[in-house]
């Protein structure tokens, strides 16, 4: 991962101020990649779980390193920046860079939806202001540090976006960027393996909302009891499926049709699913409060395109394919998976899954969990991939559903090469580490 810094004039002068010694130094960038690494950057050194970056501080200089930050004694030809912990120096060294930055900050988290939303919003916004924010997914405790110094200083609003898998991280993220703004899409059992309940995912996120201050503005999903129920000083604006709410949205879904209304307007979404129906609510409510008229907001909708593997629809060779592969945990497979049986409903349905990860001790049930509910569906052509989902499988073979289940991809290719015919409906999802998107081009698309 690297960052060209952005504000470069501003950070030499911000590098002098803190490093005095360096003010030679000149910096282009930021990495933690020695392989990425360009003429003036600065490499951080990080310590990781697989990679410990100290091993490839010479490569880094090779390519033209400028600076190093380590927590070893090293000897090479350009300064080092000794620390007892880099990961914790790249925190606190971008919150002190962040605090040049003074335009609103919109905070977004949650368990499912929310680099989508960010990327929506950051759409809709950017028809009537300048926005800083960063594509993907840089909301980790390393990326959304890294990302801050790729952002400009001079614009309207910052759309950032913190994910956690252990505790803290909100917390952490929250105090970096302090934000004004804040909305935590949902809440559901993803990353639980670090959590000891679903209560504790909801009072990690909850952070998001109690540290904004009392002149912010939180954005309630009335739909989800755990952010419902979270007090914070801040205004509260309310979206969901609810008559009390400020932005009240009503999702219906026919045999033939979808509408989808907000406030009783017709909304015209990217895609036609339940899912993207309360990711556009929750940043319609957002850019509605900004000040964005409801012509202005419906048009930015209606020209946005779903980032890879988040749902995107595949049309090739007569087929269609419905890619949502970044990423699994039951509540967003669920949802996936009714999305997919109502596309096309006359065409035969094949859905591919993947394992689920960081379900911790309970995860083998949360496979039986959605197994059952697959079991209760018709139309439905199942292939399972991994060790997990073979649960999944043996759950619907023994309900008379079709079910395969491989060990490989290797073998789904080849049985997808063979079983596939004209006007199928294919849905992949699967968690990241099991790079679903490959049997998309492999078996599918090869």
């Amino acid at each position: 991962m690297r960052v060209e810094i952005h504000e470069k004039v501003m950070f030499q002068s911000f590098m002098n101020q803190i490093y005095p010694e360096y003010y030679q130094v000149q910096v282009g960038g930021i990495s933690i990649d020695s392989r990425l690494v360009q003429a003036n950057d600065i490499f951080i050194a990080l310590n990781g779980d697989r990679v410990d970056g100290h091993q490839f501080i010479p490569q880094a200089v090779e390519l033209g390193a400028s600076l190093v930050v380590s927590e070893d004694e090293v000897e090479t030809s350009v300064p080092v920046i000794r620390v007892p912990s880099t990961h914790e120096f790249l925190i606190d060294f971008a919150q002190n860079w962040w605090k040049q930055y003074s335009m609103p900050v919109v905070g977004i988290t949650g368990s499912n939806g929310k680099t989508t939303t960010k990327e929506l919003l950051v759409h809709v916004l950017k028809s009537v202001m300048s926005v800083a924010w960063m594509p993907g997914n840089f909301n980790s405790t390393i990326g959304l540090p890294l990302s801050l110094f790729a952002l400009p200083v001079s614009t309207d609003a910052a759309v950032l976006e913190m994910g956690t898998s252990a505790p803290g991280e909100i917390n952490t993220l929250t105090n970096l960027i302090r934000p004004t703004m804040g909305v935590i899409t949902n809440i559901h059992p993803a990353h639980i393996e670090f959590f000891s309940s679903l209560d504790h995912i909801a009072q990690e996120k909850a952070d998001l909302l109690i540290i904004l201050p009392s002149d912010g503005i939180a954005f309630i999903n009335l739909d989800d009891p755990s952010i419902r129920s979270i007090q914070t000083d801040a205004k509260r604006v309310t979206y969901g499926n609810d008559d009390s709410a400020d932005y009240i949205g009503y999702w219906q879904s026919t045999v033939n049709d979808h509408i989808f209304t907000i406030n009783g307007r017709e909304i015209p979404i990217p895609l036609n699913s339940e899912t993207m129906a309360k990711n556009t609510l929750a940043v319609y409510a957002i850019s509605h409060t900004l000040g964005l008229s409801h012509e202005d907001i419906i048009h930015q909708i209606s020209t946005f395109t779903v980032p890879k593997g988040r749902g995107n629809i595949i049309e090739k060779n007569g087929i269609t394919v419905i890619d949502d592969t970044y990423n699994a945990n039951p509540e967003s497979a669920k949802a996936g998976i009714e999305f997919a049986l109502t596309t096309n409903q006359n065409q035969r349905h094949i859905v591919i899954l993947g394992d689920m990860f960081e379900l911790g001790t309970d995860t083998l049930e949360y496979h039986t969990e959605l197994g059952k509910f697959i079991s209760t569906k018709s139309n439905i052509f199942l292939l399972t991939y991994g060790n997990y989902s073979e649960k999944i499988s043996d759950i619907c073979s023994s309900c008379g559903l079709f079910s395969r289940h491989f060990t490989t991809q290797e073998s789904i290719n080849l049985f997808l090469k063979q079983f596939i015919r004209t006007g199928d409906i294919i849905y992949v999802k699967g968690s990241r580490g099991m790079k679903m998107e490959t049997i998309i081009k492999g078996g599918i698309f090869s």
